[in-house]
């Protein structure tokens, strides 16, 4: 079949691998000399075999699964995707970039091309989610910094062999937000503490279009200490979203100060530390402060997601903390944390503070079917309820059982139930389907 009865997609695919092909049979320094080549060849070549393409699928999925040493599956950029990446490069919305130390240290031509390569997909893409991600040693952090300054990368004859791992560490702190500016129509960014310094928050900041921001840990450092953030009035304009993943607790107490970052929130989900990494745990009341400054300044929040210690739950269950709940408009609440004794009052109480709730999900807490029938009638747009496990030791299952007449309660909403325990004593999936019948019609 000739190149011109080939659809558009077949087309892409046939100048790609060949190009792959080419760059498999090549190592080192012949790669970089192809690349130039390709490059001028795919530029010209771009608008034709794009012309009838709609719905394009992202880079990550063209890209084959390897198998790393310790026998697990990840799709990780090699040399030979260079290609593809700059072909794709105007058409990404997905952009996936990490594990780069796999890489054997002899290809450091490599390591020089592929700044290169990347700068069209950061400057004429439609780039909408990015994360930078890696592994160890997260703490060198030159993982995460691709692209060492262009007038260092044009010096093809000086350092020629040098590998980023030696060369980059001088550079990452200038040039993390130098890259961070280039992705100006970035919607959602992934990013690991280590990197998260003053100046790289602050570009974050000024990003238009940022809608969520992903902030995880680098568990095998030590704990990270910043000074203090500081933000200006008119910054983070469209997030909307935030999430921080068992993050260091200085992180997470500065952060919840700023309200420029938190005003226009409507979804925040913070997960705290298991374990004892600094003085802040020994404080009762940390975790409660957070909570409050974070809920005083995003009032906008119909989405949270909070997990905390398993010594922590008189600090959550207090009526403080339930008074925050209550300013506001929650729609969806996950809830990790362990129950107090009193758990029945307890529950009731958190069923006032949320009237709206449409989903609530609570890990580590299992329901009497009591407490169930008070989340029918306290809660009535509940559509969705997740715990852990139900108890129906209180629940006569005899058919004649004033617990199993005519339904007298009408849901505004279909309701969905999902246990993950195994349901406890005389229970089962059976009466779990009476009660809910009788409670909920």
């Amino acid at each position: 079949m000739s190149t011109c009865q080939r659809s558009a997609a077949e087309r892409v695919f046939q100048i790609i691998e060949l190009a792959s092909l080419i760059c498999s049979h090549l190592r080192r320094q012949e790669s970089a000399i192809l690349l130039r080549v390709c490059s001028s060849l795919f530029l010209a070549a771009r608008s034709f075999v794009w012309k009838k393409l709609l719905n394009v699928t992202p880079l990550i999925p063209l890209i084959p699964e390897r198998h790393r040493n310790d026998g697990t599956k990840a799709k990780l950029l090699n040399r030979d995707d260079i290609p593809r990446l700059y072909l794709y490069s105007p058409f990404i919305e997905v952009l996936e970039l990490g594990d780069l130390h796999y890489y054997p240290r002899s290809d450091r031509k490599f390591w020089r091309i592929l700044p290169r390569i990347l700068r069209p997909a950061e400057a004429l893409s439609g780039l909408r989610f990015l994360r930078w991600f890696s592994t160890d040693p997260i703490r060198e952090r030159h993982e995460i910094d691709l692209e060492v300054p262009t007038s260092h990368v044009a010096q093809e004859g000086e350092n020629a062999s040098a590998h980023p791992k030696d060369v980059a560490s001088a550079y990452t702190e200038a040039c993390i937000p130098e890259r961070l500016e280039q992705f100006r129509n970035l919607g959602s960014l992934s990013i690991n503490q280590a990197v998260l310094e003053p100046r790289v928050l602050r570009t974050l900041s000024e990003l238009p279009h940022l809608r969520k921001l992903t902030i995880y840990p680098n568990r095998e450092a030590d704990m990270v200490l910043y000074p203090d953030y500081v933000l200006s009035g008119d910054c983070f304009l469209a997030l909307q979203s935030l999430a921080l993943e068992h993050v260091d607790p200085y992180i997470i107490n500065d952060l919840c100060t700023l309200t420029p970052l938190l005003r226009n929130l409507t979804s925040a989900s913070i997960w705290f530390e298991a374990e004892d990494r600094s003085a802040f745990w020994d404080q009762p009341s940390f975790k409660v402060n957070v909570l409050r400054e974070l809920t005083g300044r995003a009032r906008q929040l119909t989405h949270l997601d909070i997990s905390m210690g398993s010594d922590d739950e008189e600090a959550w269950w207090s009526q403080s903390a339930l008074n925050m709940l209550r300013s506001l408009p929650l729609r969806r609440l996950m809830i990790h944390i362990a129950t107090p004794d009193d758990y029945e009052n307890a529950f009731s109480d958190l069923l006032d503070a949320i009237p709206d709730i449409e989903e609530l999900q609570i890990a580590q807490a299992g329901l009497s079917s009591r407490s169930l029938r008070q989340a029918a009638i306290k809660v009535p747009k509940l559509r969705y309820l997740q715990v852990y496990a139900i108890d129906f030791d209180d629940l006569d299952t005899r058919p004649t059982s004033k617990d199993f007449s005519k339904p007298t309660i009408q849901p505004q909403t279909p309701l969905l139930i999902e246990c993950d325990d195994l349901f406890s004593s005389r229970n089962s999936p059976e009466n779990l389907a009476r009660l809910v019948k009788r409670y909920f019609g």
